[in-house]
């Protein structure tokens, strides 16, 4: 492989390897590579002393944005996903239905312990960041009369954790159940519709990235499937 200099590359050469790219994943991924690209040049003019070298990827275009597809999530989807729920393990359901009623994401809920619930006062401490060296921050999150009654439901456990699942087992568990819920929707939708088509929003259960489901006011980010 040839060596590259950077000061010989160009924005030509970064727009045909922009071109190639997009050819082999989405923009998503392009623009993050733009973005790693630019900074390594930003870092070579202010921390390696080149401080005439000029930027090649701040003189292209940028590939667009694809939109966010959202919507919110159906009371078909929602009463498919907790009886599926329900029948995979107890907890799971109660995790679920958590989730809708504070939007909190899984990292957020897998991590909940019961010093940090106040039921007198309504509220939960979700561990939003931990600096490494630094002291850890919670945000408060208002609990609505379903989210009290799905705690005080929960058997306290004598470690003080309020759930037996961690992020990890919990986002594995979920697809899992998920995958059942639709395939059971589909085949009672063909049971008592034989002449209708399964309408493609229908089929469309959320596979949450971050474990966040927004119901109500609150949009739930939707992966469709085609």
């Amino acid at each position: 492989m040839p060596i590259v200099f950077f000061a010989t590359i160009q924005s030509k050469d970064i727009v045909a390897y922009r071109d190639a790219r997009l050819k082999e994943v989405g923009t998503a991924a392009v623009r993050h590579e733009l973005a790693l690209l630019s900074h390594l040049f930003m870092i070579t003019v202010k921390e390696w002393g080149m401080g005439n070298l000029v930027n090649p990827v701040q003189q292209i275009r940028k590939p667009a944005p694809k939109p966010g597809r959202e919507r919110r999530l159906s009371p078909e989807e929602e009463k498919a996903l907790l009886i599926e729920c329900a029948k995979y393990k107890k907890e799971l359901s109660s995790i679920v239905r958590f989730a809708l009623e504070t939007a909190g994401r899984r990292s957020e809920i897998a991590e909940m312990k019961w010093e940090h619930v106040n039921l007198d006062k309504k509220t939960v401490k979700l561990k939003e960041k931990q600096f490494k060296h630094k002291e850890t921050i919670y945000r408060n999150v208002p609990l609505s009369p379903v989210a009290i009654k799905i705690l005080k439901e929960l058997p306290r456990r004598i470690d003080g954790n309020i759930w037996s699942y961690n992020a990890n087992y919990f986002t594995l568990s979920f697809i899992r159940v998920v995958s059942r819920a639709r395939a059971s929707y589909v085949k009672e939708f063909e049971e008592k519709n034989n002449e209708k088509k399964l309408p493609i929003r229908i089929l469309s259960f959320s596979l949450i990235s971050h474990f966040t489901i927004y119901v109500t006011r609150l949009q739930v980010v939707s992966s469709k499937k085609a």
